[in-house]
């Protein structure tokens, strides 16, 4: 449970967005190799979820996609 929560309430801070996302991919792998798997869009809500206030009007457009979006495409347009 104590890397679950990590995984949805850790935030960017003063990482780079590639750090950031390898952060929250590297807790949902331990998740999986231990627990049951995450689905993957709900890695995408926890990554968009710990963005700073700068990612707002970014998180806004994701989030009201009709398509779901993975972590890969989701990094590329962060970077």
């Amino acid at each position: 449970m104590q890397i679950r929560w990590t995984l949805q309430s850790s935030t960017k801070g003063a990482l780079s967005i590639l750090e950031y996302v390898e952060k929250k991919r590297q807790l949902a792998d331990t998740i999986d190799a231990i627990q049951n798997s995450i689905p993957k869009d709900d890695l995408v809500n926890c990554i968009l979820h710990g963005l700073d206030a700068d990612y707002r009007p970014f998180q806004t457009t994701i989030t009201t996609r009709r398509n779901p979006i993975t972590v890969d495409e989701l990094l590329g347009m962060l970077l």
